[in-house]
């Protein structure tokens, strides 16, 4: 409530992250004390959870572990490649959420602090992914509407090529 000033910070969780209230409580307890005073947002978006699995993928495990014993590698492998297909889901949410990011932003900051004029976007793992994805898919000017200063990708789960850093350094005021 006391934050103020024309930057602020966007924090962005990755995977088997903020998927509760406990755990959201968590990651925005953890903002640096240096960072107190200034606007320090956190982006959550559904990132889902690893012991998040669908129905299917716990009724197989549990049939192969009942009917049939020696079959029990089995159903781990249909576990495991069911949760491998629900993390490539994910994958692909955190780039979707990431095209809609900066626009969904500005709407926010216009209404809720409107003396903000540029955000520093900081990514960890699939958040990095989102964060990476906001800035490819940027088609405004620098200059235009909300400016992006720094960016920061922790561990991100993305692979950026030279060139792709090149493109999205050009889209920022700030550093990558």
């Amino acid at each position: 409530p006391k934050a103020s000033g024309t930057v602020a910070n966007i924090f962005i969780h990755g995977y088997s992250a903020g998927h509760d209230l406990q755990d959201r409580r968590l990651l925005v307890s953890s903002i640096p004390a240096s960072l107190q005073n200034c606007v320090n947002i956190f982006a959550f978006w559904p990132s889902s959870h690893f012991a998040h699995a669908d129905s299917s993928s716990f009724g197989l495990l549990a049939v192969f572990s009942r009917l049939y014993p020696p079959a029990r590698p089995v159903g781990a492998v249909v576990f495991v490649s069911g949760r491998v297909a629900h993390f490539a889901r994910i994958r692909s949410r955190a780039e979707d959420m990431g095209k809609v990011l900066m626009e969904q932003l500005q709407e926010y900051l216009f209404k809720k602090h409107p003396h903000v004029t540029s955000v520093n976007l900081i990514g960890h793992s699939l958040g990095g992914r989102l964060v990476v994805s906001a800035l490819k898919s940027r088609t405004d000017p620098l200059g235009h509407g909300l400016a992006i200063d720094d960016v920061l990708l922790m561990a991100a789960a993305v692979e950026v090529t030279p060139s792709n850093a090149a493109q999205m350094a050009s889209r920022i005021n700030g550093r990558l």
